[in-house]
């Protein structure tokens, strides 16, 4: 039994009441759930419908007091497409969400599982010039001649315009 349970907080800090209760869940609490498990499987569950039912502890709460590690590991497996948000918010204790909620995401700016499997039909290629095209440009004598080149002023009209305007 860890000290702090027992209410010895003499040489406790956060970090390693954290550990104790982690240690105490791995070599204390889980070995024995694991037997209770195992006697409930063989001695009910085996008896009556053994291919539906399985005996099992869900301990995953006990383990819940480090919250960055949880974090991390949530978003982890949201990144990889293992789990839901609808997932984590009931591993959380939370209602699903209405929208969206058990979609699954992958890295590829975040899109879904589906979207990756099944991608969206591409534009067809000549609506769009291929990347690296260059523009075409006009010489200086083509784009004179043009439609518009009446309103071109040259540089001694502008000069003139502007003493008119002082």
């Amino acid at each position: 039994m860890p000290p702090h349970l027992l209410q010895d907080l003499t040489r406790a800090t956060y970090s390693n009441i954290e550990q104790n209760g982690i240690d105490a869940l791995t070599y204390c609490i889980q070995p024995w759930a694991q037997r209770w498990a195992g006697a409930i499987q063989r001695d009910l569950v085996s008896l009556t419908l053994p291919d539906q039912f399985c005996a099992e502890f869900d301990l995953r709460r006990l383990s819940m007091g480090d919250s960055a590690s949880r974090t991390t590991y949530y978003r982890e497996m949201l990144n990889i497409g293992a789990i839901s948000i609808d997932e984590i918010r009931a591993m959380e204790g939370l209602n699903p969400v209405d929208d969206g909620g058990s979609a699954r995401f992958m890295q590829l700016n975040m899109t879904t599982v589906d979207r990756i499997i099944n991608p969206p039909a591409a534009a067809p290629a000549d609506e769009f010039a291929p990347v690296g095209t260059p523009l075409p440009v006009e010489d200086d004598e083509s784009s004179m001649d043009g439609p518009g080149a009446e309103d071109l002023v040259d540089d001694s009209e502008q000069a003139e315009m502007l003493e008119e305007i002082q």
